[in-house]
């Protein structure tokens, strides 16, 4: 059977039988009627005002916004069919909720695309390259929950999907200049993400290529929550990011491969001191997945800190931290079972000493995994070194974790059923105040933790746990609850009762006393002061059978104490202790604990 070949098209090297030869020759045609018509509109001037009249009414149809293009349109045919929109607004959300919200939603300095004539013809949509400049996103949440996107995440929900839909490839995408603006009512806060660049290589089916991003980003309270005592609050940082990236849209894929990432703090809290915030890591693979929904993580890890973590010299504002996760995965199956698993989790967390020695905290979590819907369970370990009051310690922890996802409404529930521990310590220099004798201090207990998200979006925590500690022949139970209205606005306000049966604390503990007994005159601390603001506000009792300190006794003794900011005070209640002898001179009141 004879046949017909077209050699200047890509089905050229296909023979087609007699019945084909006329669709070939009509694809043919259709193409040099295309080249023809597209060198006839290139000499023919564009109307770019009705075009933009054309998509303002059809984005207000579906949106109810309005479209704005106060820039020029300007459309070019030949060699390939490439548009450029300049000064593109779309509004915000009719009604918006908020008197100090943006009335824009988007903003485009510049937009360019290029199409391919050719693969049109195969039901491809081919776009060589998007380039966008000085784009200004303002994103934004209510108190209420509620965002200035809502809309258009709706957008398509009830379109009828079509049978043969084409098929969308970018080449190349660049963001050149960008900013993202969020604000969030309902948190209290505000962040920018500014100098924004991305850039990509193919975007479409089965595309594989490398992405690079940088920016600045800076959080910081609301304007209208700000006072003269919050500018301290705000933070910058610089970031970089890296990678490999694989798309499957068929499949509902997106895996990430050689991730790499910086962050360092340009302004801040640390930033007069001149030690900024540094951290950097990396990412071996992520796979995301939204049919069904999944993802998984392998190889993380991240490592940073403040004032340099080659200093040798003793500074409470100076730290490095590293993180390290060996895989995280969780999946959603269409019929509703869920399975999730992290695996190899550690945390360190040092503070250098002099000689070249360091503090540190260490957390492991070898595995936790989901046993029920929403419900996670394992078991975790801390240790604890360092140099403290004349001695060394070191200390364990064993963390049972149970954490759960409430039912009735956005939160977590984190509990801690039998935690148990030990904390030693050692003297460094008998000449020296601080720690007398070897010390091992046994701890227990259970804890329970509560954060969730009211009817009017803001967050709410709780927790409560009782403690026991023994040391030698004395014990102490501590019973505890903790709560916060508005997290993070408002710090937690926390309640105590403890109850110490009997402690020697002169056969454990060296005063600042002279060979002859005399009381030494304070010297003034070289060390800043800790500050406990975070934790917010501490109160609570304390009672003792029997306590002697720095030569003190007490009995039947009954005393409350406040922690708050740097300052710890303890307040004996002269009606409920009944005897007290010794030097009663230095009250027990301290500054800096």
């Amino acid at each position: 059977m004879s046949g017909v070949t077209f050699p200047f098209f890509p089905w050229s090297k296909c023979k087609t039988t007699r019945p084909g030869r006329l669709v070939s020759v009509a694809a043919a045609l259709a193409v040099v009627l295309t080249l023809g018509a597209a060198a006839v509109l290139s000499f023919v001037e564009f109307d770019g005002e009705r075009f933009k009249a054309r998509l303002a009414a059809e984005v207000a149809a579906r949106t109810g916004r309005a479209l704005s293009i106060d820039g020029a349109v300007r459309l070019k045919i030949l060699p390939r069919l490439a548009v450029e929109i300049n000064q593109l607004r779309l509004s915000a959300p009719p009604g918006g909720q908020e008197k100090d919200s943006a009335d824009d939603f988007l903003r485009i300095g510049q937009a360019r695309g290029a199409l391919e004539i050719f693969p049109l013809l195969y039901g491809k949509i081919v776009i060589t390259r998007v380039e966008i400049r000085e784009v200004a996103l303002f994103a934004e949440r209510y108190a209420d929950g509620s965002s200035n996107f809502d809309d258009l995440l709706r957008l398509g929900e009830d379109d009828t999907p079509e049978d043969a839909p084409l098929q969308l490839e970018v080449g190349e995408f660049a963001l050149l200049s960008g900013a993202l603006h969020w604000r969030d009512a309902a948190l209290g806060k505000e962040m920018e993400a500014r100098e924004l660049f991305l850039l990509t290589d193919a975007i479409g089916e089965k595309a594989k290529g490398r992405l690079q991003a940088r920016g600045n980003i800076t959080a910081q309270p609301l304007r209208e929550a700000k006072n003269s005592a919050d500018s301290a609050e705000a933070a910058s940082w610089n970031f970089t990011l890296t990678g490999i990236y694989q798309l499957e849209f068929g499949a509902g894929k997106l895996r990430l491969d050689a991730l790499n990432f910086s962050l360092a703090e340009t302004r801040g809290k640390t930033a007069p001191r001149a030690e900024v915030f540094h951290a950097q890591g990396g990412l071996r693979q992520a796979l995301l997945g939204w049919a069904p929904v999944s993802f998984s993580l392998q190889g993380l890890r991240a490592e940073g800190g403040a004032g340099g973590k080659s200093s040798r010299q003793e500074n409470p504002a100076s730290f490095h931290a590293f993180f390290a996760l060996e895989s995280l995965s969780w999946q959603l199956a269409e019929n509703g079972a869920r399975q999730g698993e992290l695996l190899g989790l550690d945390f360190r967390l040092t503070r250098p000493r002099s000689g070249g020695e360091e503090d540190a905290l260490e957390i492991a979590l070898p595995a936790i995994k989901e046993t029920q819907k929403g419900r996670w369970r394992g078991e975790g370990k801390a240790r604890l070194r360092g140099r403290e009051g004349g001695a060394k310690w070191q200390g364990e922890l064993a963390v049972p974790l149970d954490l759960e996802a409430l039912a009735e409404k956005p939160g977590v529930r984190l509990a801690i059923p039998a935690l148990t521990g030990t904390l030693a310590g050692t003297p460094e220099d008998a000449a020296r105040e601080g720690l007398r004798r070897e010390v091992s201090l046994r701890l227990g207990g259970a804890a329970e933790f509560s954060l969730w998200q009211d009817e009017n979006a803001a967050w709410q925590g709780a927790g409560a746990g009782e403690h026991h500690l023994t040391l030698g022949e004395s014990h102490l139970d501590i019973l505890w609850k903790t709560a916060s209205a508005a997290f993070p606005q408002a710090g937690f306000q926390t309640q105590f009762e403890a109850r110490l049966d009997r402690l020697d604390a002169d056969a454990y503990w060296r005063s600042r006393d002279t060979e002859e007994g005399a009381p030494e005159k304070q010297k003034p601390s070289s060390q800043e002061s800790v500050n406990f603001s975070a934790l917010g506000e501490v109160t609570g009792v304390l009672t003792a059978d029997w306590i002697r300190l720095g030569g003190m006794e007490l009995r039947n003794l009954e005393s409350r104490a406040r922690l708050s900011g740097e300052t710890l005070i303890f307040s004996p209640s002269s009606e409920k202790t009944s005897e007290m002898r010794g030097n009663t001179e230095n009250r027990a009141g301290a500054k800096g604990f």
